[in-house]
């Protein structure tokens, strides 16, 4: 799972900008608790990704410029595959704790 960033020079759109930072710190987050214990909860994960959607929600909300719309695209896109990373990554501790089971 990777997250993109694009390089952008900032407006003096200071909301938007820090909007995105917390989106960005977020996703960060999630990438940074995925590598060091693939045993996130639900609920973490959830909080953190919803957290970084309405960070980005709020974004899109404040700024006109096309600028940000590429920049949450492609923050959707990283948000995206850490939904599909933890949804293999639980699929995988399930046949584990299968396997242990027999």
């Amino acid at each position: 799972m990777q997250f993109k960033e694009k390089a952008v020079f900032f407006h003096p759109d200071k909301y938007s900008k820090s909007e995105w930072e917390k989106a960005n710190s977020l996703i960060k987050d999630l990438q940074a608790k995925q590598k060091e214990n693939s045993n996130i909860s639900k609920e973490e994960f959830s909080k953190l990704i919803s957290g970084a959607r309405a960070s980005l929600e709020t974004c899109m909300k404040n700024s006109f410029e096309p600028a940000w719309k590429e920049l949450s695209n492609s923050a959707e896109e990283g948000i995206k595959e850490a939904e599909t990373a933890f949804a293999e990554s639980l699929s995988s501790r399930n046949y584990d704790k299968s396997r242990e089971l027999l």
